[in-house]
């Protein structure tokens, strides 16, 4: 019988394999891990990792733009999925304030990225808005921060990734 089986009978609970992951240190002797693997039939996987739209990492934090990658690249393909040219200003902003602000929300609750990170994921976000033409980025007509400011003083109403990490921080 197997280990995860005997484990399963044992306490009542199922284990998913495809869900799974077997996590052993970078200095674990591969032939072992070979063995291990055979034996619970779970894969084994680098530490650096995502889950639940965070990436898993140990050691000292760096902070390099291929650990944030996934945001942006989460962010740019679900644009990339929308036809900017057949929505309106007004489209894209309400797809941007309910579609595409909740995406990397809670992956900023938990990690504080850089500022490069948070300006780059602005950034495609911005150019979204304002749109593209066939000769390139359409002209901006305002400045982002302007359009980030409350409706109450006329302007947009959109969120700003810096102010909400800023607020992240602020919390008790």
């Amino acid at each position: 019988m197997n280990l995860l089986e005997t484990y399963q009978q044992g306490f009542g609970q199922r284990i998913n394999p495809s869900k799974s992951l077997l996590i052993l240190p970078s200095s674990f002797c591969m032939s072992a891990v070979q063995v291990m693997e055979e034996i619970i039939d779970i894969k084994h996987k680098e530490l650096s990792l995502p889950y639940m739209g965070c990436i898993l990492y140990k050691g000292r934090r760096q902070i390099c733009q291929y650990k944030y990658q996934y945001l942006t690249e989460k962010i740019h393909n679900r644009l990339a999925d929308l036809k900017h040219k057949l929505l309106s200003l007004g489209g894209r902003l309400i797809l941007i304030k309910h579609v595409l602000s909740s995406i990397p929300i809670h992956a900023l609750f938990l990690m504080d990225p850089p500022k490069g990170v948070l300006y780059s994921m602005g950034r495609i976000v911005e150019d979204f808005f304002w749109g593209v033409s066939d000769h390139g980025k359409k002209r901006h007509w305002a400045s982002w921060a302007s359009l980030c400011a409350p409706t109450d003083e006329n302007k947009l109403g959109l969120r700003s990734l810096q102010d909400i990490v800023e607020a992240f921080t602020l919390k008790l």
